[in-house]
């Protein structure tokens, strides 16, 4: 076929063009394609670590004083005075929370206006009495004397008899009148019964209390008191005596040492658990009402191998096995090992081991599910 002299022109001056792709992309068409090759695949590790395992339980517990006193008085009246306390600026402040008292220390009074009157009363009368009462006493004597010379009948010395014990009588009870007063007076003050803390503090100067009205609340913080309650199930894991740590958030997670120094002979009509008491020295006062805590009861404890439960796999091979796999490295890169485990037990997350790697060993968490024996791996965390 004859081409036209203007394809022929088209042709000639494509021709150089197309060698040049053609050589172009012969040397790419010689170079061997490379392998895709897997990068690492990022996990996390843990070590395996033995710990004390057994079956101790925890519990709930709230910190109270070893001893707590509501203090009333006996009598009502106006509150005339109120102890003080320095303050942190040194200057007196009317007692308050958190401030110390001692023994026999008057914490408040009232306005004994009323109770001397009374007492005043009394004394008067039982002055009165007793004069009638030496009077009587004159007379009975002189009647006494006057039958002895049959002057009197026994009639009349029967009147003067009667007249005697019933001033004798008057006056026994006027006496007990004025001890009363006297009682009521003394009860006009408020004295602490031991060295506390003023947990609470219910009255003001110049308020009416009537008798029995809580005034103050003492403790006594130098002890605290633990409190929780056990089902029956676990009383025989509790006696008297028994060393019982605790353990307190408020302050770090610190842990105190207490003695079990009660468990209650009956259980809670409601919750139907049985109060335990853990007394716990406290000189520096730094357990206070009200903390809540938590009380740990051992039991059988032994050492097993702890590990968090992501690290465990189902193994490939055996339906019915577990392994995990162990960060090995060896000139700096590092590898998935396969390694059968027995699980013990399973503690929240973590289980425990009845055989498996040594304590110490490094086995990967995270990413657990994606690797296999063998296969490259890189720790990100």
């Amino acid at each position: 076929m004859k081409r036209s002299p203007h394809t022929e022109r088209t042709f000639r001056s494509l021709l150089p063009l197309c060698l040049l792709l053609l050589f172009g992309l012969l040397p790419g068409c010689n170079e061997e394609k490379k392998p895709f090759v897997k990068p690492p695949t990022p996990v996390e590790i843990a070590l395996i670590e033995a710990v004390p395992v057994g079956d101790s339980l925890t519990y709930s517990a709230s910190l109270i004083p070893d001893e707590r006193l509501d203090m009333a008085f006996k009598v009502g009246g106006y509150v005339k005075d109120i102890a003080t306390a320095p303050g942190p600026d040194g200057k007196p402040h009317i007692l308050q929370k958190g401030d110390k008292v001692t023994t026999g220390m008057v914490l408040a009074a009232l306005r004994e206006d009323d109770s001397q009157a009374t007492l005043k009363k009394a004394t008067a009368a039982r002055e009165e009495e007793l004069a009638s009462l030496r009077e009587a006493s004159i007379n009975f004597e002189r009647y006494q004397s006057l039958y002895n010379q049959r002057v009197v009948a026994k009639s009349e010395l029967d009147k003067a008899k009667e007249k005697l014990d019933y001033y004798r009588a008057t006056v026994d009870r006027t006496t007990h009148q004025i001890e009363e007063a006297a009682i009521q007076l003394r009860d006009c003050v408020l004295r602490a019964p031991l060295d506390a803390t003023v947990l609470a503090r219910a009255i003001e100067k110049g308020s009416l209390v009537s008798p029995g009205a809580l005034a103050f609340t003492l403790g006594d913080l130098s002890m605290v008191k633990a409190v929780f309650g056990v089902p029956d199930y676990i009383l025989r894991q509790v006696k008297l005596g028994d060393a019982v740590p605790v353990r307190v958030e408020a302050l770090g997670g610190e842990t105190f040492h207490g003695v079990v120094s009660a468990v209650s002979p009956s259980a809670d009509p409601k919750s139907r658990v049985f109060d335990v008491e853990v007394r716990i020295a406290n000189p520096e006062l730094r357990l206070r009402d009200g903390m809540i805590a938590s009380a740990t009861l051992a039991g059988d404890v032994a050492s097993k191998l702890v590990l968090p439960i992501s690290a465990v796999v189902r193994d490939p091979g055996d339906p019915n096995g577990f392994l995990v796999y162990l960060l090995e490295e060896k000139d700096g890169a590092a590898t998935a090992k396969a390694s059968k485990v027995a699980i013990d037990d399973v503690l929240g997350n973590r289980v425990t081991l009845a055989s498996g790697p040594p304590p110490g060993a490094r086995v990967i968490t995270t990413g657990a599910t994606l690797v296999h024996d063998g296969a490259p791996v890189r720790v990100i965390k």
